[in-house]
């Protein structure tokens, strides 16, 4: 028994002893072989998922439809109102409003985003990367990042990876590159044998577009022909005729023996049903039923808002997945200017449409309960109304003159929101934006 108890103490004072900040490296491999030579690619390349979004109509609706619904307004939160101060400055000097639109748009095309930060020692700008000029991604058998390979404008440039954000959403198989909205869309069949030899499907998106091109042929250069059967003693006459009808115009013919023959090659007979196969695929891996909603007849907004119900879930996790990769960013920016992250606690919070009113009433009920302290519902009253209560009046007028100051102090939490999200404190009023 004794010896038992000593060698559990044994054990436990070597455990004690080992740096609580070690992180323990994986055994398994979690990058392919040979990554950390060329890099890893993804399939097919971001240009080519970017060529479709240029181009294809249902890719750029279901796309933009989607990013407008995850990118809405937002306002950070943080327990420091220093590094609350530096990141809201830091926000604005870099219109990251915009930024966070373009990189949410990019996040649902391909899965991907990438930010350039610069100086990597103490960041002060943020820039978006072209999502066509990633290459490939350079990673150890660990999958730590080694380098990203940019190509753009025919220059190869290899940036480090602590000068690269790189919002990578739903990897597969921890793949170096993340998956969006139309990546599967883009990617030929797996194939099979026929007489020896591999076919492949193309892709359902080049498979629409070689349906739509054969379509337009037909109509172009097969259009309706007709045979004429005239007395031979009236054939000069109706030639001549004929052929000096302008468009638009029509021939009476009254000939004891004339007869007309159509020849035509009918379009839907031969492509109707795979139209609608493919808009089935298409519009099934979009997973945007307002694309049905403006392309067909009988499919009313309701079923379509209906439809889109069952997909907030998704929408939830995009910004989830969005607003914790900010905050990692944000993050990064204040631990190198001299900030400690873990103090500063900062919150990236996507905002309803409306935001909350608060009334006087609200602040004392909240006291009364309990929820608050007396100086905590003082502060609030001060910051919401512009009314001095109290005695700490000198701070709050330092606190209500900070220039462009749009914060609201709650329960000891410093909340800054942007000028979007709908309300504004002017120092006296609280009003809707």
């Amino acid at each position: 028994m004794l010896g038992a108890l000593q060698s559990a103490f044994t054990r436990l004072s070597s455990l004690l002893k080992k740096n609580s900040n070690e992180v323990a490296v994986p055994s398994g491999s979690l990058a392919l072989l040979g990554e950390g030579y060329v890099g890893a690619s993804p399939e097919p390349g971001l240009s080519v998922l970017v060529d479709w979004y240029r181009r294809e109509p249902y890719v750029r609706y279901a796309v933009d439809a989607y990013a407008s619904r995850i990118a809405s307004r937002f306002y950070i939160t943080a327990r420091d109102p220093e590094a609350l101060t530096f990141l809201m400055a830091f926000l604005k000097k870099n219109k990251f409003e915009h930024i966070n639109r373009l990189i949410t748009r990019d996040v649902v095309l391909s899965g991907n985003a990438f930010l350039n930060i610069v100086p990597a020692p103490r960041i002060s700008n943020v820039y978006l990367l072209p999502l066509s000029s990633v290459t490939s991604i350079v990673r150890d058998e660990s999958g730590r990042v080694i380098e990203y390979v940019q190509s753009w404008g025919g220059t190869i440039r290899r940036l480090p990876p602590d000068e690269v954000h790189h919002y990578r959403f739903n990897p597969i198989d921890n793949a170096a590159f993340g998956e969006g909205l139309i990546n599967h869309l883009t990617r030929p069949g797996r194939g099979y044998a026929k007489k020896n030899r591999q076919v492949r499907r193309p892709s359902f998106l080049e498979v629409k577009e070689r349906i739509d091109n054969a379509a337009r042929l037909l109509l172009e250069e097969m259009p309706p022909f007709f045979v004429f059967k005239v007395p031979l003693g009236k054939r000069q006459e109706f030639s001549e005729t004929y052929n000096q009808l302008l468009p638009g115009q029509h021939v009476v013919i009254d000939y004891d023996v004339f007869d007309v023959k159509s020849s035509q090659v009918e379009s839907r007979t031969r492509f109707w049903e795979l139209w609608e196969y493919l808009d089935r695929q298409v519009l099934t891996g979009l997973k945007n039923p307002l694309v049905r909603l403006i392309t067909y007849t009988g499919f009313s907004r309701a079923s379509a808002e209906a439809a889109l119900d069952t997909l907030e879930p998704e929408i939830a996790s995009l910004q989830e997945f969005i607003g914790s990769e900010h905050e990692a960013l944000l993050n990064r920016v204040l631990e190198s200017n001299g900030f400690d992250p873990e103090l500063a606690d900062v919150r990236w919070n996507w905002a309803s449409s409306q935001f909350p009113e608060w009334s006087i009433r609200d602040v004392i009920d909240l006291y009364e309960s309990g929820l608050i302290e007396r100086e905590e519902a003082r502060t609030i009253i001060r910051e919401l109304t512009g009314l001095f209560v109290g005695t700490d009046r000198e701070n709050s007028l330092r606190l209500m003159s900070r220039e462009e100051r749009l914060y609201v102090l709650w329960n000891g939490r410093v909340s800054a929101v942007s000028p979007e999200t709908a309300m504004i404190i002017d120092g006296r009023r609280t009003k809707n934006a």
